[in-house]
Protein backbone atom coordinates (compact mmCIF):
# COMPACT_ATOMS: atom_id res chain seq x y z
CA UNK A 1 0.00 0.00 0.00
CA UNK A 2 1.54 3.50 -0.77
CA UNK A 3 1.95 5.86 1.62
CA UNK A 4 -0.63 8.40 2.74
CA UNK A 5 -0.26 12.04 1.95
CA UNK A 6 -0.04 14.44 4.90
CA UNK A 7 -3.19 15.25 5.73
CA UNK A 8 -4.85 18.70 6.77
CA UNK A 9 -5.71 17.78 10.15
CA UNK A 10 -5.35 14.23 12.41
CA UNK A 11 -8.08 12.28 13.53
CA UNK A 12 -7.56 11.27 17.51
CA UNK A 13 -10.59 9.55 18.46
CA UNK A 14 -13.88 7.42 17.77
CA UNK A 15 -16.14 10.68 17.68
CA UNK A 16 -13.58 12.20 15.45
CA UNK A 17 -13.67 9.49 12.72
CA UNK A 18 -17.38 8.87 13.32
CA UNK A 19 -17.29 12.78 12.21
CA UNK A 20 -15.12 12.33 9.34
CA UNK A 21 -17.21 9.37 8.11
CA UNK A 22 -20.22 11.89 7.95
CA UNK A 23 -17.86 14.68 6.54
CA UNK A 24 -17.26 11.84 3.75
CA UNK A 25 -20.25 11.10 2.95
CA UNK A 26 -21.00 14.78 2.33
CA UNK A 27 -18.45 15.57 0.67
CA UNK A 28 -19.49 12.21 -1.95
CA UNK A 29 -22.89 13.31 -2.41
CA UNK A 30 -21.79 17.11 -3.28
CA UNK A 31 -19.11 15.83 -5.98
CA UNK A 32 -21.83 13.12 -7.09
CA UNK A 33 -24.37 16.53 -7.38
CA UNK A 34 -21.96 18.41 -9.35
CA UNK A 35 -21.16 15.55 -11.78
CA UNK A 36 -24.90 15.12 -12.37
CA UNK A 37 -24.92 18.61 -13.39
CA UNK A 38 -22.07 18.30 -15.64
CA UNK A 39 -23.47 15.30 -17.13
CA UNK A 40 -26.62 17.17 -18.00
CA UNK A 41 -24.80 20.19 -19.04
CA UNK A 42 -22.70 18.04 -21.57
CA UNK A 43 -25.91 16.15 -22.80
CA UNK A 44 -27.31 19.81 -23.22
CA UNK A 45 -24.67 20.80 -25.63
CA UNK A 46 -24.60 18.17 -27.48
CA UNK A 47 -27.98 18.11 -28.29
CA UNK A 48 -27.91 21.85 -29.13
CA UNK A 49 -25.33 21.54 -31.40
CA UNK A 50 -25.81 17.99 -32.59
CA UNK A 51 -27.38 18.56 -35.69
CA UNK A 52 -25.24 20.98 -37.01
CA UNK A 53 -21.76 18.67 -35.79
CA UNK A 54 -23.62 15.32 -38.00
CA UNK A 55 -24.31 18.09 -41.06
CA UNK A 56 -20.32 19.02 -41.01
CA UNK A 57 -19.53 15.87 -40.53
CA UNK A 58 -21.91 14.57 -43.62
CA UNK A 59 -20.83 17.31 -45.99
CA UNK A 60 -16.89 16.86 -45.07
CA UNK A 61 -17.59 12.99 -45.56
CA UNK A 62 -19.86 14.27 -49.57
CA UNK A 63 -16.66 16.45 -50.11
CA UNK A 64 -13.93 13.72 -49.26
CA UNK A 65 -15.65 11.65 -51.63
CA UNK A 66 -16.09 13.94 -54.16
CA UNK A 67 -11.83 14.64 -53.89
CA UNK A 68 -11.38 11.23 -54.25
CA UNK A 69 -13.63 10.04 -56.91
CA UNK A 70 -11.88 13.31 -58.93
CA UNK A 71 -8.30 12.26 -57.95
CA UNK A 72 -8.46 8.68 -58.74
CA UNK A 73 -10.18 9.47 -62.13
CA UNK A 74 -7.42 11.54 -63.52
CA UNK A 75 -4.66 10.48 -61.15
CA UNK A 76 -2.51 9.63 -64.55
CA UNK A 77 -3.13 13.55 -66.00
CA UNK A 78 -2.17 14.74 -62.00
CA UNK A 79 1.50 12.95 -61.43
CA UNK A 80 2.62 14.06 -64.30
CA UNK A 81 6.03 14.13 -62.81
CA UNK A 82 5.32 10.33 -60.47
CA UNK A 83 4.47 12.42 -57.60
CA UNK A 84 1.31 10.66 -56.12
CA UNK A 85 -0.25 14.14 -54.85
CA UNK A 86 -1.44 17.08 -56.06
CA UNK A 87 -1.12 20.68 -54.01
CA UNK A 88 -3.90 22.73 -54.20
CA UNK A 89 -4.32 26.20 -52.67
CA UNK A 90 -6.02 25.29 -49.58
CA UNK A 91 -4.38 22.22 -49.27
CA UNK A 92 -2.63 19.00 -50.82
CA UNK A 93 -4.85 15.67 -52.42
CA UNK A 94 -3.33 12.38 -53.20
CA UNK A 95 -2.82 8.89 -52.31
CA UNK A 96 -0.13 6.80 -50.24
CA UNK A 97 0.52 3.52 -49.49
CA UNK A 98 -0.62 1.78 -46.25
CA UNK A 99 0.77 -0.35 -44.18
CA UNK A 100 2.25 -3.48 -45.07
CA UNK A 101 0.11 -6.43 -44.03
CA UNK A 102 -0.11 -10.12 -44.30
CA UNK A 103 -3.17 -11.76 -46.31
CA UNK A 104 -4.51 -15.34 -47.49
CA UNK A 105 -3.42 -16.07 -50.43
CA UNK A 106 -6.81 -17.23 -51.45
CA UNK A 107 -10.10 -18.49 -49.91
CA UNK A 108 -9.26 -22.08 -49.35
CA UNK A 109 -6.37 -20.40 -46.34
CA UNK A 110 -7.61 -19.83 -43.63
CA UNK A 111 -5.20 -18.30 -40.60
CA UNK A 112 -5.90 -21.52 -38.49
CA UNK A 113 -4.76 -23.77 -41.68
CA UNK A 114 -1.80 -21.08 -41.97
CA UNK A 115 -1.13 -21.28 -38.32
CA UNK A 116 -0.71 -25.14 -39.04
CA UNK A 117 1.49 -24.65 -41.88
CA UNK A 118 4.06 -21.76 -40.33
CA UNK A 119 4.11 -24.29 -37.38
CA UNK A 120 4.82 -27.65 -39.72
CA UNK A 121 7.50 -25.69 -41.54
CA UNK A 122 9.17 -23.34 -38.83
CA UNK A 123 7.86 -24.81 -35.49
CA UNK A 124 7.38 -22.35 -32.96
CA UNK A 125 9.67 -19.31 -34.40
CA UNK A 126 7.16 -17.38 -35.42
CA UNK A 127 4.35 -18.09 -32.43
CA UNK A 128 4.34 -15.94 -29.51
CA UNK A 129 3.28 -17.16 -26.34
CA UNK A 130 0.05 -15.66 -25.16
CA UNK A 131 -2.27 -18.70 -23.33
CA UNK A 132 -2.55 -20.10 -26.64
CA UNK A 133 0.39 -19.12 -28.97
CA UNK A 134 -0.34 -16.34 -31.59
CA UNK A 135 0.99 -16.55 -35.02
CA UNK A 136 3.31 -13.53 -34.77
CA UNK A 137 2.10 -11.62 -38.14
CA UNK A 138 4.70 -8.71 -38.07
CA UNK A 139 7.81 -11.13 -37.62
CA UNK A 140 6.20 -13.58 -40.44
CA UNK A 141 6.07 -10.32 -43.16
CA UNK A 142 9.52 -9.44 -41.97
CA UNK A 143 11.64 -12.59 -41.92
CA UNK A 144 10.16 -14.80 -44.91
CA UNK A 145 10.18 -13.89 -48.61
CA UNK A 146 7.58 -14.44 -51.24
CA UNK A 147 8.28 -17.61 -51.96
CA UNK A 148 8.02 -18.44 -48.19
CA UNK A 149 4.96 -16.77 -47.71
CA UNK A 150 3.06 -18.63 -50.34
CA UNK A 151 4.14 -21.78 -49.33
CA UNK A 152 2.34 -20.97 -46.37
CA UNK A 153 -0.09 -19.63 -48.16
CA UNK A 154 0.28 -15.96 -47.53
CA UNK A 155 1.43 -12.65 -49.38
CA UNK A 156 2.02 -9.42 -48.30
CA UNK A 157 -0.27 -6.68 -49.75
CA UNK A 158 0.32 -2.78 -49.42
CA UNK A 159 -3.02 -0.88 -50.26
CA UNK A 160 -2.89 2.66 -51.27
CA UNK A 161 -5.05 4.89 -49.87
CA UNK A 162 -6.51 8.61 -50.82
CA UNK A 163 -5.68 11.57 -48.39
CA UNK A 164 -6.95 15.15 -48.14
CA UNK A 165 -4.64 17.02 -46.11
CA UNK A 166 -6.13 20.88 -45.73
CA UNK A 167 -3.91 24.15 -44.89
CA UNK A 168 -5.45 26.05 -42.17
CA UNK A 169 -2.56 28.75 -42.59
CA UNK A 170 -3.70 29.60 -46.42
CA UNK A 171 -6.58 31.49 -44.97
CA UNK A 172 -4.57 33.72 -42.99
CA UNK A 173 -5.93 35.24 -39.42
CA UNK A 174 -9.60 33.88 -38.84
CA UNK A 175 -11.62 36.25 -36.09
CA UNK A 176 -13.74 34.38 -33.89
Amino acid sequence: MARPKKTSSEIASIEAAGHAVHRLLLAQIELEKYTGRLDLARAEATAKYEKEINAEKERIADLTLQLQNFYMANHEQLEPKGSKSLKLAHGTIGRRLGNPALKPLNRSWTWAAIAIKVRSIYSLRFFHPPAEPALDKEKVRTELNPDQLKTCGMFVDQDENFFVETDRSSLGEISR
